[in-house]
């Protein structure tokens, strides 16, 4: 749904888990941008491997998506 975790006023923290086509089409700053066009302020962070599945990166990263602090995890 439009704005789920995001809120007017508030800086929102996201993370981004994926692949390599994540991060070469640079979806993070992508999302950043929009969510600034309608007045959304975000901090991203991303994690991203080429040619992993989402069960890998999960094996491989859940400490860090745990340990952190995040308003929304986007896989």
């Amino acid at each position: 749904s439009q704005g789920a975790c995001l809120k007017k006023n508030e800086t929102t923290n996201i993370l981004f888990v994926g692949n390599s086509k994540t991060y070469v089409h640079n979806i993070p700053d992508k999302v950043k941008k929009i969510a600034a066009s309608n007045g959304y302020s975000i901090n991203v962070s991303s994690i991203t491997k080429g040619g992993y599945t989402l069960l890998e990166l999960a094996n491989e990263s859940g400490s860090q998506i745990s340990s952190s602090t995040y308003d929304c995890v986007i896989l």
